[in-house]
């Protein structure tokens, strides 16, 4: 399946044991489709750099698809938080502010 996306994020990840190790990571959320027409919907979900294979995520409809799979993304980085920096490319953190 050739995925269109159609919204994208970077944003860079640092170990708090080693803030000279820095990874940029390429969020994308691509155009939701219907798996049942009407009925259930998916959101192509990429998460470059930090996850391999996400499984579309599923909602209702288009925006449910997508809010889905925005909050799938959020909890994601925060679960990471623990012993890891998530920043914007400015270097503000990205959970702040």
């Amino acid at each position: 399946m050739n995925i269109t996306y159609i919204a994208e994020r970077r944003l860079v990840i640092s170990d708090k044991n080693n803030l000279n190790k820095k990874t940029e990571i390429f969020i994308k959320i691509g155009a939701p489709y219907w798996i049942v027409d009407n009925i259930e919907a998916a959101c192509p979900v990429a998460i470059e750099g930090l996850v391999e294979n996400i499984e579309p995520i599923r909602g209702i409809d288009f925006i449910d698809s997508m809010r889905i799979a925005i909050q799938f993304i959020d909890d994601l980085l925060r679960s990471i938080l623990e012993n890891k920096n998530i920043e914007w490319l400015s270097g503000e953190s990205y959970f702040e502010g």
